[in-house]
């Protein structure tokens, strides 16, 4: 799945001229954060 948008965000950027570092850059921070409080949330409501 990663290859596929890999593929397409490098198509994109062509076509759209955005900057794909900062969108790279922003997307893993995003994904840090919310698999960090999914895994918050999963540990607290156990208890």
């Amino acid at each position: 799945m990663i290859p596929l948008t890999d593929a397409l965000a490098a198509t994109w950027q062509k076509q759209l001229t955005f900057d794909y570092e900062k969108l790279r850059v922003w997307g893993s921070i995003a994904f840090i954060i919310s698999a960090s409080w999914i895994g918050y949330l999963a540990n607290s409501g156990g208890t």
